[in-house]
């Protein structure tokens, strides 16, 4: 937390900490050696430092790429997501114990990292029998509110697509899902948004354009 607010704040920072220095040399070289720099420092010195904290609350411009929407498949080609810039994808095989699971996913960071947009899909760890979807999806949600996290939004839509929205107690971070549960594993679409950018329209967009296929069955 403390290295992204110094990468978001640089500018800020700098500009505050020169203000302040230039203040202080100011106020301590006026009485000796009075001078037309040092009077013109006297005046410039508070208004650069006022102008650095300012900068704290004025949000920053992304820099986020031109939005050019596109949709995301998974490889098996039974969800799909649209993005507003390309994402990055990953693979990987997550492991507890003897058990290993597979996961595919596509991510994109916007905002200058307050926005996070995420498409995942990941098999199910084995079990000795079939789990109803209604109990993985218990058993998701537990996770949540043991971790601190307050559910706002629990919701399965007509599509047969979970509706799901969690929050911090202070909501400094949410974390708005979609997620499908098909006989093959889970496909979710995740948007975690930090304060600011929660009402962020693109998160919408790529929560809504969510859709999702049951896998033929053999």
């Amino acid at each position: 937390m403390i290295t992204q607010f110094l990468v978001s704040n640089i500018d800020a920072i700098i500009t505050t900490t020169l203000g302040l220095f230039f203040t202080i040399v100011t106020r301590l070289s006026s009485s000796s050696s009075p001078n037309k720099i040092s009077r013109v420092l006297r005046v410039l010195a508070p208004l650069v430092f006022a102008y650095g904290l300012l900068q704290f609350f004025i949000p920053s411009h992304s820099n986020d790429p031109p939005e050019t929407w596109r949709t995301v498949r998974t490889d098996d080609g039974i969800a799909q997501v649209e993005f507003p810039i390309l994402p990055t994808r990953t693979e990987a095989t997550d492991r507890a114990g003897e058990i290993e699971v597979y996961r595919v996913t596509h991510s994109a960071d916007l905002a200058n990292g307050k926005l996070n947009l995420r498409f995942s899909f990941n098999e199910y760890p084995p079990t000795p029998e079939e789990v109803p979807y209604e109990v993985r999806m218990s058993g998701i949600k537990e996770y949540f509110v043991q971790q601190g996290f307050i559910i706002i939004e629990d919701l399965e839509l007509p599509s047969g697509i979970w509706k799901l929205v969690v929050a911090k107690p202070d909501n400094k971070a949410r974390m708005s899902f979609r997620i499908g549960l098909t006989t093959n594993g889970i496909y979710r679409a995740l948007a975690t948004s930090m304060a600011g950018q929660h009402d962020d329209a693109r998160i919408d967009r790529f929560l809504e354009s969510f859709t999702l296929r049951q896998p033929q069955s053999e």
